[in-house]
């Protein structure tokens, strides 16, 4: 239990959004106390390596936590093989294995145990040909932390018995070892839940430019965008030199797009142009401006992001400028395009970026939460050691709702994206490492709408063979074989895939009280803007007379 009692602010969740709010508070004079009962930051939006995702999604199912209880439709693919693909990888895995050992032993080295126990085990070549089951039996007996992980992707009672019993030219044995060898990798994946891009000049860079955070962070410059288009992907243009280096498109066609998106820049300024389409659809207006059904694609799934079937027909013109507008100022900033990526998974590292001056604990479930009229303790949260905390404001998440006090109500909605996670041995692109590939409806034999994110050893995602795409739709009505409609038509074959969807709860008002906010994790979008645009409305609500992190900089340049 903490000595301090009372704290101006009582912040729960670790979200982007909640430790926007915590640290910023903090940096005002503000006591704050930031919990959250989960073992880890950043709420939907957290990282895991690749053991910790499979057991958040496969096998720690407990229905009674708000968090896991939002992950469900759980589908796992691994990739079979051949005898020569099997003996191929266990040769990889054995090489990577022996690689730092000393010569003559006969000893099995272990790493040291990880936080939650694990052994990652390092097994000495004992003969010149792989054996892949035995390489299999004693990851497991060396793991048996790991077992349930086996138990529940391969849908196996007993994973040892199994293995034992097969014959090594059975392909089914490839799942089983390339299960092995990725988890004995385990700690270099990086993986985010819900990945998100950061606008080059969005409010979030702003905001980690002007607060300082930025520094205690790394990233690299998204490489490329493309879009699927009459089957082939095409690289977006990025620049007014890739629009007139682009032979696919006609001259008239070129001259056209320049124009439309040096109008959309500042669009304000002029709207007599789309005045009489404000309110209608922004496709109608792209289609008034006499572009070609391509560059409208190009725009309203590329650029605009509207990808969702129902969405992309309805989003009003002024909508769909000010989200053109938004992606046209972030370019020619870094890189090529107009996103940065975060090194080592975003909302994790970011989360934990702007820890700052509060007191905060994981691990800290809530037995109850209640209010008072006191005005200086308005609320009090117990938690579930007993330890109570007063406060003046409460910020909370979603997942908080089921502790409110008993009789207040708040109007909740449900938000579901679909996503998959596949570890692929190749990219998606020749020569590209970080990507956004946009796959319109019907593009690939896919329904509805899907954005690929590709991320690579460059930022920290996976060991350097490897690449990890990332897929989601925005679409309610998406399923599993639209995703695998995209991964079929571009001829991959992941090792894994992992495909489950996300369902959080989204208030439908942040303030249900004077002094009580509850913020949303919105998973749905690419970027993070959402959050920030939370964080700076309830700081402004609770300290009115001060900019969210004003004159931060300047302090710190000025030590």
């Amino acid at each position: 239990m903490l000595e301090q009692t009372h704290f101006d602010a009582i912040i729960l969740g670790t979200g982007l959004s909640e430790s926007i709010i915590a640290s910023s508070l903090a940096r005002a004079g503000k006591t704050v106390l930031h919990l959250d009962r989960n073992l880890f930051y950043g709420d939907h939006f957290a990282c895991f390596d690749l053991k910790t995702l499979l057991r958040v999604l496969c096998v720690e199912r407990d229905e009674t936590s708000p968090f896991y209880a939002a992950y469900g439709d759980v589908e796992v693919v691994l990739r079979i093989g051949s005898k020569e693909e099997v003996e191929g990888l266990v040769g990889i895995q054995k090489r990577e294995d022996t690689a730092h050992e000393e010569p003559a032993t006969s000893e099995v080295a272990q790493d040291p145990p990880t936080d939650d126990g694990a052994v990652e085990t390092n097994i000495p070549t004992q003969t010149s040909t792989p054996n892949p089951i035995s390489t299999i039996l004693d990851f497991l007996t060396q793991n048996a932390n790991l077992v349930p992980v086996f138990k529940s992707l391969l849908a196996d009672p007993d994973p040892s018995a199994t293995v034992a019993s097969l014959d090594p030219s059975d392909p089914l044995l490839q799942k089983y070892n390339i299960l092995t060898h990725l988890l004995t990798q385990s700690r270099q994946f990086n993986i985010d839940l819900a990945p998100k891009l950061m606008y080059n000049r969005g409010p979030l860079v702003e905001l980690l430019i002007s607060s300082g955070v930025g520094k205690y962070l790394e990233f690299k410059a998204l490489e490329s965008v493309y879009l699927s288009w009459e089957g082939k992907c095409e690289l977006v243009p990025g620049s007014k030199e890739d629009v007139f280096s682009n032979q696919s498109v006609s001259l008239v066609d070129k001259r056209r797009l320049m124009k439309f998106l040096t109008f959309a820049v500042e669009y304000e300024a002029q709207p007599d142009v789309y005045q009489d389409f404000a309110t209608r659809p922004f496709i109608d207006f792209l289609r008034d401006q006499k572009l070609s059904p391509r560059l409208i694609s190009f725009i309203l799934h590329a650029i605009a992001f509207a990808v969702d079937r129902a969405g992309s027909q309805t989003i009003t013109t002024v909508q769909g400028l000010a989200l053109t507008q938004r992606h046209l100022q972030s370019l020619g900033r870094w890189g090529k395009t107009a996103f940065l990526v975060a090194l080592y998974g975003a909302g994790s590292e970011l989360s934990q970026a702007f820890l700052y001056g509060g007191i905060y604990i994981l691990n800290f479930p809530i037995s109850t939460l209640s209010r008072s009229e006191d005005p200086d303790r308005r609320f009090k949260v117990v938690g579930s050691d007993g330890g109570e905390y007063t406060s003046s404001w409460l910020v909370t998440s979603s997942n908080y709702v089921g502790n409110l006090p008993q009789g207040m109500n708040v109007d909740m909605k449900s938000t579901r994206v679909l996503r998959a996670m596949a570890i692929l041995d190749k990219p998606i692109h020749d020569d590209t490492n970080l990507t956004v590939t946009v796959f319109p409806p019907d593009s690939n034999n896919n329904k509805q709408g899907i954005i690929a994110i590709q991320q690579s050893w460059d930022v920290s995602a996976c060991p350097k063979e490897y690449y990890i795409l990332h897929l989601h739709s925005p679409s309610p009505q998406a399923t599993h074989q639209d995703f695998k409609a995209i991964l079929s038509s571009l001829s991959l074959d992941p090792l894994i895939t992992v495909f489950y969807s996300q369902t959080v709860q989204v208030p439908s008002t942040m303030w249900v009280e004077d002094h009580l906010a509850f913020v949303g994790s919105n998973v749905v979008d690419v970027d993070f803007e959402s959050a920030v645009r939370d964080a700076k409305a309830v700081f402004e609500r609770i300290v009115p007379d001060e900019e969210i992190f004003g004159g931060v900089v300047a302090e710190e340049d000025g030590e």
